[in-house]
């Protein structure tokens, strides 16, 4: 008379297993994730990750649903917290600066090598190329997921003092970095370097504490640093891409279908959001100018100077941060990507001889 019951208990733990696993027809069905990322509604960084939830909403008919939480609202204002949180599995998903991934991983540090890139372009071909790839599967030894490459962009420096122009120009100037920026970059400028979350960088420049910072000119505008700031150098010293980072131990609780889909709508949100940031690049010191900032366009020239004093002191660190092997990879990287971008397309017919 009860011989069902025992059966019934089965299905039932199955079926709760399958459904703990993501396994089986309806896996990934009601799936909430939750981004994060320390900037507002008004950045690039934003709006990347309003077009991805736009994009895995849609393609997953809803069986998905992506919450965008600017600000870093979960975890403080605070871009560790928030990274740290990601990696145990209390928020799905953020996108995180390649200059934040290094304090868990050194190899990241490879990406603040200074005048590595030479433009966007480079930048996105070595990035979604061999080595780049290989640096979003390291993540995976940190309990994370690398989906795509996003831009942070080339950051600029800002002070409250002077215009800066020559490398002396820097000497005695105590300057913001973030967490995972190495301080020796500035070093061979003699100015000071003071390691400070993002969110509470504009009231520390508001009461003066520091004399500047440095950042990509879209999050310089966003967060209105205009206001706190009088003069900027563009300058190009580092190239910063983000990631869209996801918590592992979910990704492999879903399907390999589901994980196709979702990687394919990072890779297309995030390259709509590399556009943005590309076009802020090129119109944002006319508005920053327009703002009452003072900016100065380092020439080639001008440039040469702060590579020629720098490149003694922080070669043999990045070898030894980052690895040699690693850095002369990413170079052959950047040489090979401008050679390709110089040379005709395949299917352009070659010039007959006479």
């Amino acid at each position: 008379m009860t011989s069902w019951r025992p059966k019934l208990m089965l299905a039932t733990l199955l079926a709760l297993v399958l459904a703990m696993s993501g396994c089986g027809d309806g896996a990934g069905e009601g799936r909430r994730i939750r981004l994060s990322l320390i900037l507002g509604d008004s950045s690039e960084w934003f709006k990347g990750a309003v077009k991805w939830k736009q994009l895995v909403e849609a393609r997953t008919n809803g069986r998905y649903t992506v919450q965008v939480i600017p600000n870093a609202t979960r975890s403080g204002r605070n871009q560790t917290t928030e990274l740290q949180t990601v990696q145990q599995g209390d928020l799905e998903a953020s996108l995180e600066s390649s200059i934040l991934l290094s304090t868990l991983d050194p190899r990241w540090t490879v990406f603040c090598y200074p005048w590595l890139f030479p433009d966007h372009a480079t930048a996105n071909a070595v990035c979604d190329g061999p080595v780049g790839e290989e640096m979003l599967d390291s993540l995976r030894e940190k309990n994370l997921v690398g989906l795509a490459y996003g831009a942070n962009g080339f950051r600029q420096i800002t002070n409250n003092q002077h215009p800066i122009r020559l490398p002396s120009d820097l000497k005695g100037l105590r300057i913001r970095i973030p967490q995972g920026l190495p301080p020796e970059l500035f070093r061979p400028f003699e100015a000071t370097t003071h390691q400070m979350n993002f969110g509470d960088l504009y009231l520390a420049l508001e009461r003066s504490e520091l004399h500047g910072q440095e950042n990509p000119l879209p999050v310089i505008f966003a967060a209105k640093l205009y206001t706190v700031q009088r003069h900027l150098t563009i300058c190009d010293f580092v190239y910063d891409p983000i990631v869209l980072c996801v918590n592992r131990d979910l990704w492999y609780t879903l399907s390999g279908a589901d994980q196709k889909l979702l990687r394919e709508c990072a890779r297309e949100a995030m390259k709509f959001q590399r556009q943005l940031v590309a076009e802020a690049d090129r119109v944002l010191p006319n508005k920053l100018e327009a703002e009452g900032m003072r900016v100065v366009r380092l020439t080639e020239v001008e440039r040469d100077a702060f590579k020629l004093a720098a490149q003694p002191v922080l070669r043999p660190f990045f070898e030894k941060t980052a690895g040699k092997e690693l850095l002369d990879r990413f170079e052959k990287a950047v040489k090979d990507a401008i050679e390709k971008a110089k040379a005709p397309p395949d299917d352009e017919e070659a010039p007959q001889k006479p």
